[in-house]
Order: structure tokens, then sequence, then C-alpha cells
């Protein structure tokens, strides 16, 4: 979403620094953009909440109030496990309208998105979290009509001739404006929910990595000691004990200095712990996964 927002600030950046480039098309562009990566933040929230399991999972039976068709396309991506659960049900939902958002979300968090919204504060300690809280406190009726304005205009341009509706630019670049802290807003509380207790300063993040780290090692012991222990049958190749420790030996060795590597790169900075435990992390899930498929270790266990 921030990406897609920067262009569409871009835009009307230079629009307004050179007002003699806006055309009616080019203004009408803006609500469609702007409604389309609404749509797809609010799609990926719910797929996020969704995924992130208990207690937003438990709520997925109130969708069945709602009348929702079933594309039955998505069967092969599910057979062909192309799909989460999450981004399953974010696929099926309507996203037409604000009220489809709010409906939507407020089915999966148990309480009223929009209301929620009204007082939540953001933990984060960011300039820009912190007046995009302010700002729609302060003016959040404000803020929800132009959003509902703004789908209505995306609606005109997309599915109508609309030849005689004009728009002046002011007017467009107030409705993003309002749109751009309704979602940053509406984001912050959605990483709250999921994330809630998220490290924040870079020494928080620096010890939180090493913990995945430390977590992650663990668990590779784990799946280790289970290859050694398996009971091979006829056709399965034999594995050496002392061979496979060696192998994981030699990995560690590069994974080490794949860390290193990338960590170098930030060498004298405190983001640079961060950037060593998160490379160590990526390798050693990676590592996980080829054992356990390799190994057949999920029909082994039973």
């Amino acid at each position: 979403m921030t990406f897609r927002l920067f262009a569409i600030d871009d835009l009307i950046n230079e629009l307004t620094e050179s007002p003699e480039k806006n055309n009616k098309e080019l203004t009408r562009y803006i609500p469609i953009a702007l409604i389309a990566c609404t749509e797809a933040f609010f799609r990926a929230s719910i797929a996020e909440l969704v995924d992130k399991g208990e207690p937003f999972s438990q709520n997925l039976t109130k969708f069945n109030k709602l009348n929702i068709k079933f594309d039955f396309n998505i069967f092969n991506a599910i057979r062909e496990k192309k799909v989460s659960v999450g981004e399953l049900v974010s696929h099926l939902i309507r996203c037409n309208n604000l009220e489809d958002f709010n409906i939507n979300l407020s089915y999966l968090i148990d309480r009223d998105l929009l209301t929620e919204l009204k007082t939540f504060q953001p933990r984060q300690t960011g300039i820009s979290s912190i007046d995009f809280a302010k700002n729609y406190h302060k003016r959040h009726n404000i803020i929800l009509e132009s959003v509902r304005k703004t789908f209505n205009l995306r609606h005109i341009f997309c599915h109508e001739f609309a030849t005689n509706v004009d728009v002046e630019f002011r007017i467009i670049k107030k409705f993003y404006e309002d749109c751009k802290i309704f979602l940053y807003h509406t984001d912050d509380y959605i990483w709250h929910l999921i994330e809630p207790d998220a490290p924040l300063t870079q020494t928080e993040l620096n010890i939180s990595a090493k913990k995945e780290f430390s977590e992650l090692e663990s668990q590779l012991d784990k799946v280790l000691e289970q290859i050694k222990n398996r009971e091979f049958h006829d056709g399965d190749s034999n594995v050496d004990p002392e061979n496979l420790d060696a192998l994981m030996n030699k990995w560690k060795e590069y994974r080490k200095l794949k860390s290193d590597l990338q960590a170098n790169n930030f060498k004298d900075g405190t983001i640079s712990p961060l950037i060593r435990y998160k490379s160590l992390s990526w390798t050693t899930k990676k590592m996980i996964a080829e054992l356990v498929e390799e190994y057949d270790l999920d029909s082994a266990s039973h």
C-alpha cells in the first residue's frame, strides 16, 4: 500500500506545483488508483488477520450472514496450496464501499472497526503515526465522508460515461489526503491487533530477532534428531549420523558467512545485529523445510 500511495503522492505534488498539467482524465485517475489501493489493503488485512489464527479465525462463521458467491476457480489454487485460508476469505468477500470494509473487518475483530478507530492510540512513537491518529480523532466524520465520496467517484469514472462530471483538482486532493489518513490510521490499528507485543525500538528488534533465531536453531536440532532416530523402511536411504553432522557443520559455516556478508553492509549501525539474525533465521527456515520434505518427516512421525 505504502509504495502505491507514494506514487500517487508524486502525481499530486507534480499537479500542485504545475497546475498547467492538470487535465480532466488525469484528475479522474486519482480516485480510481486510490480505491484500488484501498481495496487491496483491506483484502490483505483480512487475509493477515485470518491467517494469524485465534481469536480472529474463530469469528469466520459470522461471514455466514453474508450472501457470498463462491468462485469455483479458486479450487485449483487450494489444491495446489497456492493460497492460504486468509487469502481465500479475502478473495470471496465484497469490498465495494466503506460499509463493506467495516462489516467484514468488524466480524473478524468482534467489535466495530470505525468505533475503535475513533479512540485508538498507536504504540508507534513515529511522528507520522501520532499525527495521523490526532487528525483522525479530530476529523473522523469528515474523513469518512471523503472516503465514501471517493468510492462514489471511482464508481462513476469506472462504470459510467460521466462526460458531464467535473471535479476540481483541489477537491480530489482533499479526498486523497483524508483517505490517506484513514488508511494509515487503520493500518496502525490492524498491526496492533496482529502484533500487540511487537518490538518498537532498535534494541527490542535486535533482541526479538536473536530470540527468533534461537528458537529456529532448537527446531532444527529436533528435526535432525528425528532424522537420526527415524526407522527406515525398504527402499529408504540410510543416514549416517556422523556424516549428517559433518554436513550440517559445513552448512552452518555457509550460513554464518552469508549472514556476515549481509550484516557487513551495516557494520557501523545499530541495525547490524538485526540484519545478521534475520539472515540466520531465513537460511535456517529454508534448511528445516528442505529436511522435512526430503525425509518426509510428517509421514515418518505417524
